[in-house]
């Protein structure tokens, strides 16, 4: 299905509309964070939304918690998930000299960067991505700089969506059963 389903193009314009809908999110008013989404974007054009206010800190915890996500939108008989987006604050290593300091979890590396992500899978496995980087400003409103745009290029390796491929495991899990 693939590229019939979504081209590249269509693919990056959902990346860039995302990246615009987090822009907002802190233009119209001072937010001090935002509240994690999950965004399907089905066969027919329509953009389904779940915000997740919840998101569990453990990795595992997550990856089950998207693979139950991926289930329930099939068994809820949504038009079929074309691509998929996550949206969350996260920190992000910064650049280094490849010394010990990336080795170090995230949360203690001094080069860490706190923003948003934007991640983003195809169900033939594209994946595209942005990172919005933020600053607390006063009484922690966040403000938001340049976002950095990954956008799928044909032929490069891209990153592997680990979460999001839950989403599509749990989906055709769920679709398996029901044949």
């Amino acid at each position: 299905m693939g590229r019939k389903a979504i081209s590249d193009e269509a693919f990056s314009d959902q990346l860039k509309m995302n990246v615009r809908f987090v822009e907002d999110c802190f233009s119209k008013k001072p937010n001090k964070g935002f509240v994690p989404q999950f965004v399907a974007v089905t066969l027919d054009h329509k953009a389904v939304v779940m915000v997740i206010p919840d998101l569990p800190a453990d990795s595992e915890e997550r990856h089950k918690m998207m693979f139950d996500i991926g289930q329930k939108f099939q068994l809820n008989e949504q038009s079929f998930p074309v691509c998929i987006y996550m949206m969350s604050e996260a920190w992000m290593r910064g650049q280094t000299d490849k010394d010990e300091k990336v080795q170090l979890p995230i949360r203690d590396n001094p080069t860490k960067t706190e923003c948003v992500v934007i991640t983003g899978m195809t169900v033939d496995n594209r994946t595209n991505m942005a990172m919005l980087p933020m600053l607390r400003g006063t009484n922690g409103v966040v403000i938001l700089k340049k976002p950095e745009v990954y956008e799928y290029e044909d032929g490069k390796e891209g990153m592997v969506a680990l979460l999001l491929q839950q989403f599509y495991r749990g989906y055709f899990s769920e679709m398996k059963k029901g044949e």
